[in-house]
């Protein structure tokens, strides 16, 4: 979904520290990439997922992560997109989007899954991304010592 960020990164990577530099001072992502590029990373990503011709889905999903509520289609994948990448981003495994705290049920994205399922809302978020987090750390561990 972040595709977009790498070839930011890869056209020009300090111009990029620029954008790292703004998300650190409190912009988000996008508009850090806005500021600095003109264009964000959810735009260039649909533009390569488009002329790649990978599958509507994946295009919809890479354009529209930030904001699941604004695609018409898709919305239900868009939105657990999402919300991992939120999780993994307050977890210390994010990519320069700067979220610092995160209530999940406040969050568009939570927002669109509940309205898709709404089974959701019965959902204990607090033990629910408690649980994930500790098999998050788990893969974690198991990856850093396959690389070692």
């Amino acid at each position: 979904h972040d595709i977009g960020k790498l070839a930011m990164i890869q056209y020009d990577t300090p111009k990029y520290g620029q954008v790292v530099a703004k998300v650190e001072k409190g912009a988000t992502d996008v508009e850090a990439e806005f500021d600095v590029y003109g264009v964000n990373h959810c735009q260039v990503g649909a533009e390569i997922s488009k002329l790649w011709k990978l599958p509507n889905e994946l295009t919809t999903i890479i354009a529209y992560h930030t904001k699941p509520s604004e695609t018409t289609v898709h919305k239900e994948i868009v939105a657990a997109v999402r919300v991992a990448d939120m999780l993994t981003e307050i977890w210390g495994a994010g990519f320069y989007e700067g979220i610092k705290t995160l209530k999940l049920e406040e969050t568009d994205a939570w927002a669109v899954l509940t309205d898709q399922l709404p089974e959701l809302r019965n959902l204990d978020v607090e033990v629910f991304t408690f649980e994930l987090e500790q098999d998050f750390k788990k893969s974690t561990d198991f990856l850093n010592i396959i690389v070692q």
